[in-house]
C-alpha cells in the first residue's frame, strides 16, 4: 500500500538552532513520504540565513510578518496542501521526534483509514522518562485545556499500542488530514500565542472527527517559549486567551463565568504566579496590572495582536 504524503510544518521565530535540531531528528528517521516545510515568522535575527545554510533540500517559506503562532502556521498549512500533502504535521521547533515516530504514525493511518486528527505523546527533553503531554481535556471552570499525566513517568501511560481518544490535542505535535482542514478551515488567527489548539480541537470534534493520542508516537519537548515563563506578558496573554476561548465556547454562561473568574484572578493571581516563578517576587503590582489589562482589553479587542502584548516587558 502506498503511504500518504505527510508534510511536517515547523514555525520559526528567532530559534533557528532549535528548528535545525528538530529537522535533523526527522532526517534520522529517513522515512519515505515525509517532507519538511519551515515557516520563518519574520524573525528579527539571522534565522533565515542560518536556515538556508543548514536546511538544504527542505522548503523554507517566509511569512512576511509576525502575526502570531496561528497565522504563521497557517502559511505553512496552505503551502503544504497546495503542494499535495495528504497529512500535515504541526511540530514545535523545540521538539525532536523519537525513533520510529513516523513508522508508528503511518501504521496508525493504515489501520484507521477514517482518522483525520491525531497527536503523539510528548516527553520532557530534560527528563525523557517524564510525560509532558499524554492527551488533553477541558477544565471549563478554569477556561482552559489541561494535560493528562503531565509530570508522570512513562510507565503510567496506558497501553501505548491502543490509540486513545481525548478532548484536545496540542499543536506541539498535531497530525491533521487534508479532508479535515478543508472541512473546518485553518487555525483561528485571532489567537496570537496559545488557545488556538483548544479552539481547533473543539472545531474538529464538532465536525465529527475523533482526536486520537498515539502512544507509540513520541517526541521530546524542551518546553521553551516565546515569552518568559510566568512573566507579566505571559500572564496577560494567558488571561486574554482564556477569555476569548470561553466567550466563544460557552457564550451562555460566559457573562457569569467571566465575573467570577475576574474576582478569583484579582484575588489570587499575584500570589499564584510569584509562587510559580520566584523571579516575580517584588513584581506583584506588574502581575496585577497584567491581569487587569487582560480583562479590560478583552472588552475592546477580539484578537491578540503583538501591539497589545508589547505593552509588557518580559
Amino acid at each position: 500500500m502506498t503511504r500518504p504524503e505527510l508534510t511536517v510544518v515547523i514555525l520559526n521565530y528567532n530559534h533557528a538552532d532549535d528548528v535545525i535540531a528538530c529537522v535533523r531528528s526527522i532526517e534520522r528517521e529517513n522515512c519515505a513520504g515525509v517532507s519538511v516545510l519551515v515557516v520563518d515568522n519574520a524573525s528579527t535575527n539571522d534565522s533565515v540565513a542560518e536556515l538556508e545554510r543548514a536546511l538544504d533540500g527542505h522548503r523554507l517559506v517566509e511569512s512576511g510578518r509576525n502575526g502570531g503562532f496561528a497565522e504563521g502556521t497557517n502559511v505553512g498549512i496552505r503551502a503544504a496542501l497546495e503542494a499535495g500533502a495528504d497529512w500535515v504535521l504541526l511540530l514545535n521547533p523545540d521538539t525532536a521526534v523519537e525513533p520510529g515516530f513516523f513508522d508508528a504514525f503511518f501504521d496508525f493511518a493504515a489501520s484507521h483509514p477514517d482518522a483525520r486528527a491525531a497527536g503523539g505523546v510528548g516527553y520532557y527533553e530534560s527528563d525523557p522518562d517524564k510525560i509532558w503531554f499524554g492527551g488533553g481535556y477541558f477544565d471549563w471552570f478554569r477556561g482552559r485545556g489541561e494535560c493528562f499525566l503531565q509530570g508522570e513517568p512513562r510507565a503510567k501511560l496506558p497501553d501505548p499500542d491502543v490509540p486513545r481518544r481525548c478532548q484536545f490535542l496540542t499543536c506541539a505535535c498535531l497530525f491533521v488530514h487534508r479532508e479535515a482542514v478543508e472541512g473546518i478551515g485553518l487555525l483561528d488567527e485571532s489567537y496570537f500565542l496559545g488557545g488556538e489548539e483548544w479552539d481547533y480541537s473543539r472545531r474538529l470534534s464538532r465536525a465529527g472527527y475523533d482526536l486520537f493520542l498515539l502512544g507509540r508516537v513520541g517526541y521530546l519537548h524542551k518546553v521553551t517559549g516565546t515569552h518568559v515563563k510566568y512573566s507579566p506578558k505571559y500572564v496577560y496573554n494567558g488571561y486574554r486567551t482564556k477569555l476569548m476561548f470561553m466567550q466563544k465556547e460557552r457564550p451562555l454562561i460566559y457573562p457569569v463565568w467571566s465575573r467570577l473568574f475576574k474576582l478569583v484572578a484579582a484575588a489570587r493571581a499575584a500570589k499564584h504566579f510569584t509562587g510559580l516563578e520566584p523571579e516575580l517576587v517584588g513584581r506583584e503590582a506588574e502581575v496585577k496590572q497584567a491581569v487587569h489589562r487582560a480583562f479590560e482589553d478583552h472588552v475592546k479587542y477580539r484578537s491578540l495582536e503583538l501591539a497589545h502584548l508589547d505593552q509588557f516587558s518580559d
